[in-house]
């Protein structure tokens, strides 16, 4: 790390770190376009590239499924011990759960509504909606999926109140 790292400034860092912790911790595969989300601000594909060339080794992010794929799993485990990877690049797992849970949060404010498959009725049970796995991808899923980070996040103000939909 300290190698392909040794020039980083700390704004590179912290993308690295959310980078990094996005795909280390998101509990289903992530894709390159849902890390935007993650990142808290608007940052081009060149610094989600950089990262990925440094970390090619072991972070697959080209794949043919367009999913991004950890080459070892170890890897995790590794990368979330400061201990063994070094503070200055060790994901934070309570962080970077906090993080996550904002971004998963803001997707789910503005993306879920009522009859999100849009069924034409909701008379039917679900056994008897034979399109109904097609009916459930939507844009954002890996997003809506979110709460399981809330479990294990840093909860403050900022949480709680993208929790109850109230800012002050």
């Amino acid at each position: 790390m300290n190698l392909s790292f040794q020039d980083a400034t700390d704004e590179e860092l912290e993308i690295y770190k959310s980078v990094v912790g996005a795909v280390v911790l998101a509990k289903i595969p992530l894709r390159r376009r849902d890390l935007r989300y993650f990142l808290g601000r608007d940052e081009g594909e060149a610094s989600i590239t950089s990262i990925f060339l440094k970390l090619l080794s072991v972070i697959l992010p080209g794949t043919p499924d367009e999913f991004i794929h950890i080459s070892h799993l170890s890897f995790a485990e590794f990368i979330c011990d400061p201990y063994r990877c070094g503070e200055l690049f060790a994901i934070r797992r309570d962080v970077q759960n906090r993080t996550m849970a904002l971004a998963c949060l803001q997707v789910m404010r503005a993306g879920l509504c009522f009859n999100i498959c849009q069924l034409p009725t909701s008379h039917v049970r679900n056994v008897n909606i034979p399109d109904l796995a097609s009916r459930i991808v939507h844009p954002h899923s890996p997003l809506l999926l979110g709460s399981d980070h809330l479990q294990t996040a840093i909860v403050d103000v900022e949480v709680v109140e993208a929790v109850i939909g109230w800012k002050s």
